[in-house]
């Protein structure tokens, strides 16, 4: 991966408690789309706390969570203990632990901004059936003026990460994942309220955030203060929010 595994460390339960969950419309949209179905194989690559996993458990027939960080990855295995359709995997996406061509679709959530593209893309082609299926799913902002307030205080001053954050990362668009093949691109809106808690705790439970004992946490959280007072109205924050989904055939080097 781009970014080392540990980065997201003792962000766990942040990450299950607060950042914004997958559209139900969105997923229906996948299983209508594609062939996928009881009988079938899919892996969550990057899978974290399992967010995006919950929404294929037990309704395939086994999902596959490859994660790389320890304690991301212990989180997702309380969380789906009683599906006997998750199998948790240490992984990630340049070294995916599954056989050649045994997957019928790969689902890939936040996490593809740390990927390895090329790398990542080969090993997507190897694990995948020869006509499997690449779901890539995002969570954007759609609010601009709180995207721009809250990117203004994400500084050092502020103990942000900032040579670390993803923003930073050269990226490549996803379509690069499809290639000439055609695809499916399309979002699911919708309006999300936030209490301070849960506004700070997304805000905290990214990576380049500092963590609690971090000599200067207090100045992002009041920094983050004055941005929940400015937008907030009676104690909840408003959020415009979308699940975009990309859906296709993967192609590489010609396939």
């Amino acid at each position: 991966m781009n970014y080392p595994a540990h980065r997201f460390s003792h962000k766990a339960e942040k990450y299950a408690l607060y950042r914004w969950d997958y559209s139900p419309q969105a997923i229906d949209a996948i299983f209508t789309l594609s062939s996928l179905s009881g009988d079938s194989s899919v892996a969550d690559i990057g899978s974290g706390t399992g967010m995006l996993s919950r929404h294929f458990i037990d309704k395939v027939k086994t999902l596959y969570a490859v994660e790389p960080n320890s304690e991301m990855r212990e989180y997702a295995e309380r969380l789906c203990a009683k599906s006997a359709s998750f199998i948790s995997l240490d992984g990630c996406a340049e070294a995916i632990p599954l056989p050649d061509h045994s997957i019928d679709m790969i689902v890939v959530g936040r996490a593809i901004h740390w990927f390895d593209p090329p790398r990542a893309k080969a090993e997507f082609v190897r694990v995948l059936k020869s006509d499997g299926w690449l779901a890539i799913l995002q969570v954007p902002y759609l609010n601009s003026d709180l995207v721009d307030a809250v990117k203004s205080i994400q500084t050092a001053e502020n103990g942000w990460d900032v040579d670390n954050d993803k923003g930073r990362l050269k990226t490549v668009p996803f379509s690069f994942y499809y290639g000439d093949q055609k695809y499916y691109d399309d979002q699911f809106p919708s309006v999300i309220t936030e209490t301070w808690n849960e506004f700070f705790g997304r805000l905290c439970s990214l990576s380049p955030a500092p963590n609690e004992n971090h000599d200067l946490y207090l100045n992002l959280e009041n920094a983050a203060q004055e941005i929940f007072q400015k937008f907030s109205r009676d104690g909840r924050l408003t959020v415009e929010i979308a699940t975009r989904v990309q859906l296709g055939r993967i192609s590489y080097e010609g396939k």
